[in-house]
This record gives C-alpha cells, sequence and structure tokens, in this order.
C-alpha cells in the first residue's frame, strides 16, 4: 500500500482501499461493515481545540489497530477522516470487538475532560445558531450491518445505507455509547425511502411523512425526495414530493422540477411551479411567466403568487399586463402579488377584493393590505370591519390592522389617532392593548398612564404589548416600569424588557439588567446580555481615523 492511501494522521488505510475492501464484502456471507465514529465529537474539538480532538482520533485509531492485532488480525480497519472509520471484520467476532470498544474507549475517555466537565457529565460549548448550549461527553456510535444479506453492492450504496443508520441510532442515545448489531437494525425505523415504496404503507401516511420532510429544515431530505420522485409511480406522491422539495427550498433540484412545470398533468405543474416560487431565484421566472399563461387557472393563479414569491420587480409589470378576461382567482393573485412586490398603483384594486363576494378573497386581500402601511389603508380597514359579517375576518381585519399601524411612523400614527382609537374602543379586550401600544409611538401622558395599568393585567399578551409601548417614552415612570417587569413571572415577559430596555439606550439600567443575566432562563439572560453589550457601545470611545 502506498503512502497515499493512508490518512495522514492515523497512518491507517485511507478512502481508495476501504472502498475496495467494501466491495468484496458485499460478495462473502459472513462479512460485516462496520461503521464506527464519536458522538459529539464536534463541540470537543471546538471547547478544549484541535490538537485535543486529533488526540481523541489517534486514540480511537490505536484502539481499533489493537483488536485487530489481538483478536482478529485478518480484519479491515480504516480510516475515512475526520472521526469516522470503517472496519470489516467477521461476524463471529462482532460481539468481542463491541465490548473491547465500549471498554476502552470509556476508560481513556476519562483522561480527555477536566474534572469540573467529568463530574458535571457535559461540556458548555456552541451549538450551530453560536448559542452557548450543554453537549454531553463524547461516545462511540457503531453500526455494523451484513451488505451480502442486504443485498448492497456498491460502495457508495453501502456508505449511505451506514450512514442512515447512524443518524438513527443516535436518536436512541441515552448514555455513553452505541452499538448496533444487525439483529438490531430489523427494529430499528426502516430508511425512508423504503417506507415510502412499502406497499402495505397506506398513501395518505406517506403522503403525511414527505410533506414533514419538507417542513423540517434538514437539507439531506431534499437528496432523498429528489431520488424518490423519480422512482414513485402515483399521481398524488408525486405531487407532495414536489410541494416538499419546494418548502425545503432544496436548489439541486430546480433542474427537476422546471421539467414537471411543463408536464401534461395539471396538478403536478401546480406544484412545481409553487415549489420554484418557494425556492426563488430569477432563474425560473421565465418558466413561472409561461404558467401564467397557462390554460388551467390553478396553474396560472399559481404562476401569479410565485412572481410575487420571488421577488423580482420586472414581475409587476407582467402581472399588470393580465387580460380582463383572465380567471378572477388569477386576477386575485396577480394583485396580492402585485402589493408584495410594492406596485403603488394596487390600492385600489385590492379594495374592491376585500370587498368580494367570496370571503376567502377577502381575507387574502386583508392580508395583503399589510404591505401598504399607510393612512389610507388604516382607514379602508375601519370601514370594511364594520360590514363584515364572518367573525374570522373580522379577526383577521384586526391583527392587520394592528400590524399595519406598527409600520407606520409617528406622523402617520397621529394622522390616524381617531381610528385606532376606535379599534380600542371596539375591539375584544385582548385586542385592545395591542392599539394602545401602537398610539403610544405618539408619546402622549395618558396613553402611558394605560401602558402601566396593563402591565398589572393577567394576560400575558397584554403585558407583553405594555411593555412595547413603554419603550416609546423615555421618561422615570417608563424606565421604572419596565426595570420592574424584569421580575414578571413569564420569562417572555422579562426577555421582552429586557430587550426594550436595551432599545431605549438608558445606560442607567445596565445594572438592572446584570441582575437578569442570572436569570433561570437562557432566553432572558441571553436577551439581556445583548441590550447590555448594544448600551456599552454607546459609550465605548470610538477610534479616530
Amino acid at each position: 500500500m502506498t503512502q497515499g492511501s493512508k490518512n495522514a494522521l492515523t497512518g491507517l488505510p485511507g478512502n481508495e482501499e476501504i472502498t475496495r475492501r467494501m466491495s468484496k464484502s458485499a460478495n462473502k456471507k459472513n462479512d460485516l461493515v462496520v461503521y464506527v465514529d464519536i458522538i459529539d465529537f464536534k463541540p470537543y474539538n471546538e471547547v478544549y481545540g484541535f490538537s485535543a480532538g486529533d488526540t481523541v482520533i489517534i486514540t480511537l485509531s490505536k484502539i481499533l489497530i489493537l483488536f485487530m492485532q489481538k483478536y482478529a488480525p485478518r480484519s479491515f480497519i480504516g480510516h475515512i477522516g475526520g472521526d469516522d472509520f470503517v472496519a470489516v471484520i467477521n461476524k463471529k467476532y462482532l460481539q468481542k470487538f463491541y465490548r473491547f470498544l465500549d471498554k476502552e474507549f470509556l476508560r481513556f475517555r476519562e483522561g480527555f475532560y477536566s474534572r469540573a466537565d467529568l463530574s458535571r457529565g457535559n461540556i458548555v460549548g456552541f451549538n450551530r445558531k453560536g448559542e452557548k448550549d450543554y453537549f454531553p461527553l463524547m461516545g462511540i456510535c457503531a453500526v455494523a450491518f451484513s451488505p451480502y444479506a442486504r443485498k448492497i453492492y456498491a460502495p457508495d450504496e453501502i456508505a449511505a445505507f451506514a450512514t442512515y443508520l447512524k443518524e438513527t441510532c443516535r436518536c436512541f442515545r441515552k448514555k455513553d455509547n452505541i452499538c448496533v448489531t444487525p439483529k438490531d437494525i430489523e427494529i430499528l425505523p426502516v430508511p425512508v425511502e423504503n417506507y415510502l415504496l412499502d406497499e402495505n404503507i397506506p398513501l395518505y401516511q406517506k403522503r403525511t411523512v414527505i410533506e414533514a420532510m419538507g417542513e423540517s429544515s434538514f437539507s439531506h431530505y431534499g437528496r432523498i425526495l429528489t431520488k424518490m420522485l423519480s422512482r414513485v409511480e402515483h399521481m398524488l406522491l408525486k405531487k407532495s414530493i414536489i410541494y416538499a422539495l419546494g418548502r425545503l427550498r432544496y436548489h439541486p433540484a430546480g433542474k427537476l422540477l422546471s421539467s414537471y412545470a411543463g408536464c401534461s398533468n395539471a396538478h403536478l405543474r401546480t406544484r412545481a411551479v409553487e415549489a420554484l416560487g418557494n425556492i426563488g431565484g430569477t432563474s425560473y421566472m421565465k418558466i413561472i411567466l409561461q404558467a401564467l399563461t397557462d390554460k388551467n387557472p390553478y396553474v396560472a393563479s399559481m404562476g401569479a403568487k410565485s412572481i410575487g414569491d420571488i421577488g423580482h420587480p420586472d414581475g409587476i409589470r407582467h402581472l399588470k399586463n393580465l387580460s380582463s378576461s383572465t380567471s378572477k382567482w388569477v386576477l386575485t393573485e396577480a394583485v396580492l402579488s402585485r402589493c408584495r412586490l410594492g406596485d403603488k398603483d394596487v390600492f385600489s384594486e385590492l379594495s374592491e377584493l376585500a370587498q368580494d363576494k367570496n370571503p376567502l378573497i377577502r381575507k387574502k386581500a386583508v392580508e395583503a393590505m399589510e404591505f401598504i402601511p399607510s393612512v389610507r389603508t388604516l382607514k379602508k380597514m375601519h370601514s370594511l370591519i364594520k360590514k363584515e359579517p364572518y367573525n374570522s375576518i373580522k379577526k383577521k381585519l384586526l391583527d392587520s390592522a394592528y400590524k399595519t399601524a406598527n409600520k407606520m411612523n409617528k406622523e402617520e400614527i397621529s394622522d390616524s389617532s381617531n381610528i385606532l382609537w376606535d379599534f380600542y374602543e371596539n375591539s375584544p379586550a385582548h385586542y385592545r392593548a395591542s392599539f394602545i401600544s401602537v398610539l403610544a409611538k405618539t408619546g402622549k401622558r395618558d396613553i402611558l398612564n394605560k401602558l402601566t395599568g396593563y402591565l398589572g393585567s393577567p394576560s400575558e399578551e397584554e403585558r407583553f404589548f405594555a411593555v412595547e409601548g413603554l419603550s416609546n417614552y423615555s421618561n422615570k415612570k417608563s424606565v421604572f416600569s419596565l426595570r420592574k417587569s424584569l421580575n414578571d413571572n413569564s420569562f417572555g415577559i422579562r426577555a421582552h424588557s429586557a430587550k426594550m430596555l436595551g432599545k431605549m439606550k438608558d445606560i442607567e439600567s445596565m445594572d438592572y439588567l446584570r441582575k437578569s443575566l442570572k436569570d433561570p432562563s437562557d432566553k432572558v439572560r441571553k436577551r439581556a446580555s445583548q441590550s447590555i453589550l448594544e448600551m456599552a457601545q454607546l459609550t465605548c470611545p470610538q477610534k479616530k481615523n
């Protein structure tokens, strides 16, 4: 074996030799492929440093080599890279291999950590979002299966199946190491691909699983779904897969989805156009514009919606040029997309839709109005709510009125104060605090008194809006009230109060926020620390160029 085919850190065979050995194992009845890696290695590597991480990897390689030398000299050990290893051994050695691996790694593990981390049973590091988090001590994950028994022949298929098994097994980790035998695999959840192709699974369950994958935000599901799209025959399954790929915003599937946007089935065309809109990117604009002229009104209306989803300003021109004979649903979606794209000439058309006979169209129009925050919009909402017969749409109007007003500046709110007070007087109790919080932007004293009154409300939602509104005042009363809210029994209110004190830039509140750094809630501590750091920037001397 040449030096180039060995791993530089451990000296074990690298990927070329691993591939050759796995190919041979697919034809040997007694061979097992065992994938071995270290659970929670990444946070350890980041906290203790790369040198310490390399020591852990080298130690694991020595454990694997020692077993091979002592008990199974004909076995194979390879190093894929990082903390990933692969072994090919005779199935008669598996139990002894696992016992040896489990015992030796736990014995060495004590030397990897400080006494404090060992006694606590975890380390403090940072997760993928950059937030402080707690991670368990490292453990071994080893999964063994027979490529021969499972009829998996290609090395990449063997690797993919092993990766799936490792991800599944980690979900069941309770403490220390996980060592999975071929028998254990039979009671683990089957790979998603097998589940979706199993004729005994009801169609609605498959569609539910697919759509859940779309909402999961796990990109590796995109690879699975893309592969499955060409394998499933049922139209409804294809429809769900296309929808899920769009929800995942899985860009690599764009070319495949584009082909479905031109297929003969209207259901699949509709979902493909929707998915391309979700993925975004001007490269799909031509395909979506073609959908806009589709003879099927559902496909065409989805084309109109997707133009708004992509957000390309040229879309306004195309949407305006639609013929008046076009389907009503297409014209409705076109108006809504123009609104989202910032078309200033759309208000009159939107107002007409908000008075349409169809309640679904009225509700969509009200939602779109939030994109045009102005006195005119608020007046329109005020007139609509008096005529609206459906409570669900009245509720939507109240929500939209608050969101619209909250985007307006102080002068616009002052001009709309009569309307906002009318919303306040005639709204259900749980809506009133939201309108008071908006009116607080005018800085009027009587509103401040109402806000401080809401701080004693049993409703957490009302207290939240009271805290929001108080941040618009910079007097002693509002600052005192916000500091007091740092002791609210709700962690959400405490966190919001810490945020609003930071927004007010009241340096003297820094000492109060310091106490919140010891709050039992992570959310409160994080928000307090951010506000303190924002305040510190105000007092930090600026460097001269």
